[in-house]
């Protein structure tokens, strides 16, 4: 396929900015000693490379991630690696541009490389990003003299003085006959072929899983076979999360924010920005684009079910109840813990307030109080547990909150044996259907945009046969639920137990 008029300017412009930011001027007669010296710390020193080499790339200083994985391909000449970044974290850049250069100019370790696009259109859009460095570069030249030799990105293939080819390739395209007189491809890169269409129907997964591990890979050599697939998580089900089943493939996860709660890439991004990043997408879509934790849409709590609806003064409801989905640690892989408080007004249920949040049990506890705390005192509100998790651990949490707020009133936990806590708890969990399917079970317009309601919506949403998403928010409204469903069936409106206690303690 032919590059239009207009992709043709826009590379002559690209070419024009290349050799505008790496110029080498003072540098024209410097002495052989200084230009081996450089090449030889490029060669050892990944940052020192992209940074040197790669200036109007170079805003921000190679994260720690970025350099880990240049060495990884560069170490293991037979590598297969799924490479999971998150958006705005240099996918592209690294693994089309800063590695496949790195790899050919600096170690003669490339002589045939095939980029892969989503698509036809997409390969030949990033090869023309390559190819516009080894052609409009000056620092390379400087080192390498002229390097297209012949060939180019418009065409979809370009080869080098220096004896490398390059192709682009769409998606599903036939890789036979890319290669470079006798050598076949030793380096794929797979950037971003996942997409959100081909997510939703999983014979075409298949497809293209299997495009990828009988038609792509083999078309390699056997002297050296390095393969990576970059993309953020995009789905449950892609192309992506069938490869890191395999035992064969390497997988790195790079989230924005990291597991001890502070930005992969420091260097470019501060935690004040990804929150304010956060806040202006919600935390649905900020957690997919940036933390590869996609939103899955539902197929049994479908999102037409989820009915939003006007909050009612809270003494006009017949009985509200909260329940606590307790989790004991805070990392990255950890459960949520969430709070629900459901309002019942006849067979109605108004889910009024949640709270879901990976974090410590006191910060859930800290809200838990806050919320007790500002309601009126003509609002009695039933708040459960269950019994199993009324550890010393959580004891102890409470406590270090009871002493944050001495004097202050403090919310009676309801200690609970959960009726079918034989079921597993996505049978549980979809007994609530009924009521969604019936519009009985609808959410507080006002809470619409807080980060715990929509946790607790996606979520919800996520629960299907099978399925990997967390689930803790759902479990605690199935808690609520329940309670509820003891006053619709027996007619009783009138809690027994609940409401506001003093500290015992203080």
């Amino acid at each position: 396929m032919l590059a239009s008029d207009k992709l043709i300017e826009q590379y002559l412009e690209k070419l024009q900015r290349i050799k505008s930011g790496t110029d080498t001027h003072g540098r024209d007669k410097e002495c052989e000693k200084d230009k081996q010296a450089r090449f030889n710390r490029a060669k050892k020193d990944y940052a020192f490379f992209v940074s040197e080499f790669f200036p109007h790339y170079a805003e921000y200083p190679c994260a720690p991630f970025q350099i880990a994985a240049a060495n990884d391909i560069l170490r293991n000449k037979d590598i297969s690696t799924v490479e999971e970044w998150a958006r705005g974290h240099a996918k592209s850049t690294h693994f089309d541009i800063f590695i496949p250069i790195w790899l050919h100019l600096f170690h003669n370790q490339l002589d045939c490389m095939l980029l892969v696009g989503k698509n036809e259109d997409a390969a030949i859009q990033l090869l023309s990003d390559l190819q516009g460095e080894l052609e409009g570069n000056e620092m390379l030249k400087h080192h390498f003299g002229k390097l297209v030799l012949s060939g180019s990105w418009a065409e979809g293939n370009f080869i080098t003085k220096t004896g490398a080819a390059f192709f682009a390739l769409g998606k599903g395209q036939s890789p036979r006959g890319r290669r470079n007189g006798a050598n076949r491809p030793d380096y794929i890169v797979c950037d971003d072929i996942d997409d959100d269409k081909a997510c939703r129907n999983p014979e075409r997964v298949d497809e293209e899983v299997k495009w990828v591990l009988t038609a792509l890979i083999p078309t390699m050599g056997t002297n050296r076979t390095r393969f990576v697939m970059a993309n953020n998580r995009i789905g449950n089900n892609t192309i992506l999360t069938n490869l890191v089943k395999l035992p064969r493939f390497r997988h790195r996860v790079v989230n924005a924010i990291n597991a001890e709660g502070k930005p992969s890439w420091p260097g470019k991004f501060t935690m004040e920005f990804l929150n304010s990043r956060k806040e202006t997408l919600g935390i649905i879509y900020f957690n997919q684009e940036y933390q590869n934790t996609p939103h899955t849409a539902g197929k049994i709590f479908k999102p037409e079910y989820f009915q939003w609806c006007n909050r009612l003064p809270l003494n006009q409801y017949d009985r509200i109840v909260l329940a606590w989905d307790v989790a004991y640690s805070e990392a990255a892989t950890a459960d949520f813990n969430a709070m629900v408080m459901v309002g019942l007004k006849g067979t109605q249920k108004h889910v009024l307030k949640a709270f879901v949040d990976r974090c410590t049990m006191e910060t859930a506890l800290r809200w838990l109080f806050q919320l007790h705390n500002i309601l009126p005192k003509t609002v009695t509100v039933e708040y459960y547990m269950e019994q199993q998790f009324w550890t010393q651990a959580v004891q102890l949490a409470i406590a270090t909150v009871q002493q944050e707020f001495q004097g202050k009133k403090w919310p009676n936990l309801i200690k609970i044996d959960r009726p079918g806590r034989g079921q597993n708890k996505y049978s549980r969990i979809v007994q609530m259907l009924p009521e969604f399917q019936r519009y009985e079970m609808s959410f507080a317009e006002q809470e619409r945009y807080n980060t715990g309601m929509q946790l607790l919506v996606s979520q919800t949403q996520g629960i299907e046969p099978n399925y990997k998403t967390k689930d803790d928010g759902p479990d605690a409204l199935e808690q609520c639920n329940n309670q509820l469903q003891q006053t619709i069936i027996t007619g009783d409106s009138i809690p027994t137990l609940g409401g506001f206690t003093e500290s015992k303690k203080y």
